[in-house]
């Protein structure tokens, strides 16, 4: 069991930081070869990227504990709990910013920059909330039979 729990983490943060670092900013410039990537798209993009590389760092810490048997994790519990309480101010301010730019809704890359916006919302609940992320037979066997969402891996860890 705690085998299957250090490689799901160890998955989990290496992935986190290939999504932020690789797979977004790779997706933005294909798309970039289309139509013209403005504001609205690079701030939604990085609010992506920086969501994920928190919730890599989250996976990694606690990789690194149950690896080690120690239960540091616990040093960076004000921390993550700062930016459970930073991130709707940033993202709200993302939103006015990219509101505040004249014939954002008008913009031919609006279906690029929404969704993303959209996941960096998504992924915020899914850290420090909710459990969006249902993608192994264990979540889904609770999903089953408690018939509701679990809370988010952060909230779990830190008893929020």
């Amino acid at each position: 069991m705690k085998q299957t729990l250090i490689d799901r983490f160890k998955y989990l943060w290496t992935w986190e930081l290939i999504n932020a670092f690789v797979m977004f900013p790779a997706f933005v410039f294909i798309m970039s070869l289309n139509i013209r990537i403005g504001f609205p798209t690079l701030i939604a993009t990085t609010s992506v990227g920086v969501l994920l590389i928190v919730g890599a760092a989250f996976a990694y810490l606690k990789y690194r504990d149950l690896k080690a048997g120690t239960h540091r994790i616990r040093n960076y519990a004000m921390t993550f709990n700062l930016l459970r309480w930073l991130f709707p101010v940033l993202l709200a301010g993302v939103l006015g910013l990219i509101y505040a730019q004249s014939g954002f809704e008008r913009s031919p890359e609006m279906w690029l920059w929404v969704p993303l916006y959209v996941l960096a919302v998504l992924e915020y609940i899914n850290y420090f909330h909710i459990q969006l992320m249902y993608d192994n037979p264990g979540d889904v066997q609770h999903l089953i039979k408690y018939r509701k969402l679990k809370r988010g891996l952060i909230p779990r860890e830190f008893g929020w």
